[in-house]
């Protein structure tokens, strides 16, 4: 257990972090501090965001507490207590065994897929995100999840096709701007373009008028380039933009 009593796993793929300066971020929270959340936007790695800065957390489309907790079973439950106070190994030994019985419940598929997550075992994280999609294919979580789980294993093309799917089940202004960054990553400027202008949209609907002068420019100077510059300079842009958008 923390020492702010929350436990270690934080089960929260895909909220929308909504700050007071009027910035949207994607992404997930890693760790609740006192003063801070411990917030990862793919492709980016983790940042402290203190509580002051925070309007608000959109957390419409998360679904890990909620599936996690439902239908408790002795066996997630002891799994439950062995993660919160760090016993990763043996949390997964627990639910490893109900999975020989038959592990159906969506969450507890999750809940190990965390705990492979939390030991570096991407692979098997992999496995069981995609085993929750079976079961639950448009919560746009689990998308967001593999997502995040293929991009550190260097799938990117995966990652991308995961994160689309994520945002085209919630459509939002900030993830279809993460969005384009993973185009531009891959060097798809139309699909960065239609995520960028989308994005544009979007937050005109919210008023948030933040992200439309953001994506704006983004969107203004990728066409600027795609018209006047050489494919030299496109790659250099897209280098520079790399650590930008988020």
């Amino acid at each position: 257990m923390r020492d702010d009593g929350r436990p270690l796993i934080s089960l929260s793929w895909f909220p929308v972090l909504k700050l007071k300066t009027g910035d949207a971020l994607s992404g997930k929270i890693i760790h609740r501090g006192n003063d801070e959340l411990t917030f990862e936007v793919p492709g980016t790695g983790p940042m402290a965001v203190p509580y002051a800065k925070i309007a608000h957390i959109d957390a419409t489309s998360i679904g890990y507490q909620e599936e996690i907790m439902k239908s408790m079973t002795p066996d997630k439950a002891q799994a439950l207590a062995y993660a919160e106070v760090g016993e990763y190994q043996k949390a997964v030994q627990v639910l490893e065994r109900s999975m020989t019985k038959t592990l159906k419940d969506v969450g507890s598929i999750v809940l190990l897929a965390e705990l492979y997550d939390e030991q570096g075992v991407g692979d098997k994280a992999i496995r069981m995100v995609r085993k929750a999609i079976e079961s639950d294919p448009n919560n746009p979580s689990w998308h967001a999840y593999l997502s995040a789980l293929y991009q550190r294993e260097g799938q990117l093309s995966d990652g991308l096709n995961e994160w689309k799917r994520a945002t085209e089940l919630t459509p939002t202004a900030a993830t279809c701007y993460t969005l384009s960054k993973f185009y531009m990553e891959a060097a798809d400027l139309d699909g960065a373009e239609g995520a960028l202008a989308k994005a544009i949209r979007i937050a005109q609907q919210d008023g948030d008028a933040l992200l439309v002068t953001k994506a704006t420019k983004q969107l203004q100077a990728l066409r600027t380039l795609r018209t006047t510059q050489s494919p030299a300079q496109l790659l250099e842009f897209l280098e520079e933009v790399k650590g930008i958008l988020a």
